[in-house]
């Protein structure tokens, strides 16, 4: 017989509910059991079985979130902590939003998870979403107070990276999650230099659209709207003119505006 509890926890319909087969109800109550785990006097230890439970009915949550089972989920939820971690510091809202399972999100949410736990990978919830391209669970997160708790530089380095790689939905995801869009990275090239480097006025627009500008200074001095105008890309200054070469020349300046329509918008 097949051991594997993911082939077990597949899911039945009986008149149109969910429920488990026998083997997998067998299954889960001998390792339950914890039989195996025990010392060489042949006792079980406690504090192994205190530390290893919480954890399996974790891994078996994250699982019931994957096969999108909400009785299943239920009933482990009496028995372990909704914001309980896995093996992997993994919880169940984690999963969920790693695989865009919005329905789950909202579950979960009602039973009183934190959107903001971190994982041992440094991951939240808000973060795997972004990182999965799942524009919708990144919104529902925003609702729920989500956030991306990443170093800035970070968030640079993957800003660059989408770019390069015209990633316009990785992008797109980031700027929903509310980072700053003219983030650098560790040489203080924004996502808007590469796009220019790149001779892409396709990502400048873009990039435009989600709020970035080309007047950030790299450690060199250089805004992306500077190297447009060095190598004559008229393509792309097209797209800068006038707002960023006339009325706006520094990001100072830029901001001040920004401020100013928020201002009249109150």
């Amino acid at each position: 017989m097949d051991n594997d509890p993911l082939v077990f926890a597949t899911n039945i319909q009986v008149l149109g509910a969910k429920t488990r087969n026998r083997d997998f109800l067998l299954w889960l109550g001998e390792l339950l059991g914890l039989n195996w785990l025990k010392e060489k006097k042949g006792k079980a230890d406690p504090e192994a079985k205190g530390n290893i439970i919480p954890k399996l009915l974790t891994a078996f949550a994250c699982r019931c979130v994957e096969i999108n089972d909400f009785v299943s989920l239920q009933e482990l939820l009496e028995r372990v902590n909704v914001d309980n971690a896995g093996y992997d510091g993994s919880s169940p809202v984690h999963r969920a939003c790693e695989i865009g399972n919005i329905g789950m999100l909202k579950y979960l949410h009602s039973k009183g998870t934190s959107c903001n736990l971190v994982d041992r990978r440094g991951n939240t919830p808000m973060t795997l979403a972004v990182k999965n391209r799942k524009l919708d669970t990144v919104k529902m997160l925003q609702i729920f107070g989500g956030s991306v708790f990443c170093e800035p530089v970070r968030i640079g380095i993957e800003l660059c990276k989408a770019v390069r790689e015209r990633d316009y939905m990785m992008l797109k995801a980031w700027s929903l999650a509310g980072v700053d869009m003219d983030q650098a990275d560790y040489n203080g090239r924004t996502a808007m230099h590469t796009a220019v480097r790149n001779r892409d006025p396709g990502m400048v627009s873009k990039l435009l659209e989600l709020g970035a500008t080309p007047l950030e200074l790299d450690v060199w001095g250089w805004k992306a709207v500077d190297e447009a105008k060095k190598h004559h890309l008229t393509d792309i200054l097209m797209l800068f003119h006038p707002l960023f070469t006339e009325k706006f020349t520094t990001s100072h300046l830029f901001q001040l505006y920004r401020d100013s329509l928020e201002a009249g918008l109150e």
